[in-house]
């Protein structure tokens, strides 16, 4: 099971750990189970809350060499999905910016 270390509210590392074998969280951590968690998340009145993602540059892999980013997180981008600079990445899912508010031709 995914368990995220949380010290202050803001999870600070993730462990596997099967929740029976013993093991104490660090000093001023506490230790919260999700198979989704992840670094960054925070730790809000009882739940874990991802962050907003945006998406900040689009790169084609071939999806087999072992690469990763420098900083940030890699995900796949379903096909013919549109999604581009500018999206956001919530709970799993891409999110397309809002339409631009018309304007209007003098």
């Amino acid at each position: 099971m995914r368990w995220g270390i949380v010290r202050d509210g803001l999870v600070e590392n993730v462990i596997e750990w099967d929740g029976v074998k013993p093991y104490s969280a660090p000093d001023g951590c506490i230790l919260v189970q999700d198979d989704q968690v992840g670094i960054g998340w925070t730790y809000e009145n009882g739940e874990l809350v991802a962050p907003v993602i945006e998406v900040v540059n689009v790169v084609l892999w071939d999806g087999v060499t072992a690469w990763q980013p420098a900083a940030g997180e890699a995900v796949v981008i379903p096909d013919e999905s549109g999604v581009s600079i500018g999206w956001s990445y919530e709970d799993g899912e891409f999110v397309a910016p809002p339409e631009p508010e018309p304007v209007e031709e003098a």
